[in-house]
């Protein structure tokens, strides 16, 4: 779990910090024994140090989801203190810790990002990192902060504070949705705990499915992917309706 905490993310979702650790404290509960998870906070620098693990804000992959929880209540006790955030570094942190990890995990991993979706300080380039992710297996829930207050003075919004936002909301949803993953962006914060729940029950239902592409060029272009689910399933109504599934839009083929 990746969580924005610097104060531009604090500032932003004044109105819901309450129920903005509920939800990732009670995804924490609702892990099985033999789940392994990670938490790390990140503003201007991503949190993954021994100062960090020492103070509390930092817990690397563990299964005693006391440890988890523990973490959570210290960064949410924990004054923020950088205006500046840098998303896609942090995104590449996960990862290459993730890579560092590989051999100790299994082959379903996800991340679950808890953020604005603001960059105002990354050093790694945005869509080399988006490349990454697509190509690392780990499937990416993103869920955007911020959605009551933005609703609130959506009317009072400069044209340049619209677009940062729309551009902020872009990242959240090609990270989660180019590696099959899915964008959640709650409006009020009621919907958060129910959302955690989703992620929760979407960890549980995953399939592994594979195949060898009939094109043998090794161009490093990317090749989509489209996934189609031919069974049907009767909705509360009673009528029938199409099964969709979630996956990663495609990959990028090997370079010689």
């Amino acid at each position: 779990m990746l969580i924005d905490y610097s104060k531009q993310s604090y500032s932003i979702s004044l109105y819901s910090q309450e129920e903005v650790w509920y939800g990732p404290i009670e995804f924490v509960r609702s892990l099985k024994d033999e789940d392994w998870a990670a938490i790390i906070m990140y503003d201007r620098k991503v949190y993954t140090d021994k100062d960090a693990e020492k103070n509390g804000i930092f817990q690397n992959f563990t299964q005693s989801k006391n440890e988890l929880e523990k973490t959570l209540n210290n960064i949410s006790r924990s004054p923020a203190v950088w205006n500046e955030s840098c998303l896609v570094d942090a995104v590449k942190a996960v990862l290459d810790m993730i890579t560092a990890n590989r051999e100790d995990l299994n082959e379903k991993i996800s991340l679950v990002l808890v953020s604005t979706g603001l960059d105002t300080f990354s050093q790694n380039r945005y869509d080399k990192v988006l490349k990454e992710a697509q190509n690392s297996g780990v499937v990416i829930y993103a869920i955007g902060i911020g959605g009551q207050l933005r609703a609130v003075y959506e009317d009072r919004l400069s044209t340049g504070d619209r677009m940062e936002f729309l551009v902020s909301d872009n990242r959240l949803k090609s990270f989660s949705e180019l590696t099959g993953g899915e964008f959640f962006q709650p409006r009020f914060v009621s919907e958060l705990p129910d959302i955690f729940k989703n992620i929760s029950v979407y960890l549980r239902n995953q399939y592994s499915l594979g195949y060898i592409s009939s094109n043998p060029k090794r161009d490093g272009k990317f090749r989509k992917i489209e996934v189609k689910v031919k069974k049907t399933w009767t909705n509360k109504k009673g009528k029938e309706e199409k099964l969709t599934a979630h996956n990663r839009k495609g990959y990028f083929a090997p370079k010689d």
